[in-house]
């Protein structure tokens, strides 16, 4: 199989798209996106840690969840446009 990757200006409207979500409010960035797997990565602020300081596991799974989604976006249809007509169904995290 032939990989491909999200053209720079795909992941800039990626970025842009998510503006004024939760997952900017985290700071979650989208760094690749290839037909193979996806990269992102959230900064460690003291809003996304438990009682003992590291990670809270729900700002770990919504990382999971939308670097997850991002990568089933561009693998099934070969955009990360994210509309639910590109792309009408859920991944569920359990």
């Amino acid at each position: 199989m032939e990989y491909t990757q999200a053209s720079a200006a795909s992941l800039a409207q990626a970025q842009e798209r998510i503006r004024g979500t939760f997952i900017e409010l985290i700071g979650l960035r989208i760094i690749e996106v290839t037909s193979a797997r996806a990269v992102a990565e959230m900064p460690f602020i003291p809003q996304l840690q438990q009682l003992t300081g590291v990670f809270h596991a729900g700002a770990l799974l919504t990382l999971a969840d939308t670097t997850a989604t991002f990568a089933c976006m561009y693998w099934s249809s070969g955009t990360i446009d994210g509309s639910a007509e590109q792309f009408p169904l859920t991944i569920q995290l359990s």
